[in-house]
């Protein structure tokens, strides 16, 4: 592993909920398909779509979904096409390297313990690594600096035992 950190993507089920139904987890927002004008990451792959050539969908998300009961849904981006999960041992997405990230460190109930924002060529390792350090962090949430969305969270590796 390359991190001390599991990088969760978007999982394959909410995924294939959304192509299969064209409904908007947790949601009954209908999903808008659309050719990419942008190169904003897919949340299941995090790769960049290429603008003017790959399909995407666009639905209403809420990353907290699993953590809290106290709902804080957006707007994401998927492949309209199945595509592989990012792999949560990989490391930090290379595709999420090139834009301006903000970090958002939360503890228990969602509560903000630390934020830190990183440039292009900032060193994302050393602010994930200093967040995930501060007492009480539970996990990370990536998000666009400039969009304010988000494409993953960041778990830490247990320690081990």
């Amino acid at each position: 592993m390359s991190a001390r950190y599991f990088v969760i993507a978007m999982d394959e089920e909410s995924a294939s909920g959304v192509r299969r139904t064209g409904m908007a987890p947790d949601y009954p927002h209908p999903v808008h398909a659309e050719v990419a004008g942008d190169p904003a990451p897919c949340r299941v792959c995090l790769d960049r779509f290429e603008p003017g050539a790959e399909r995407r969908l666009l639905f209403t998300h809420d990353p907290f979904r699993d953590t809290v009961d106290l709902p804080l849904p957006g707007p994401v981006f998927i492949h309209e096409k199945r595509c592989a999960r990012y792999d949560a041992d990989a490391g930090f997405p290379p595709a999420l390297r090139r834009a301006r990230l903000t970090f958002h460190a939360y503890g228990p109930d969602r509560a903000l313990v630390a934020r830190e924002r990183t440039e292009p060529s900032g060193d994302i390792e050393a602010a994930v690594d200093r967040l995930l350090g501060e007492p009480g962090v539970e996990y990370v949430h990536v998000r666009s600096t400039s969009a304010g969305c988000f494409p993953c969270r960041l778990d830490p590796v247990p320690a081990a035992a």
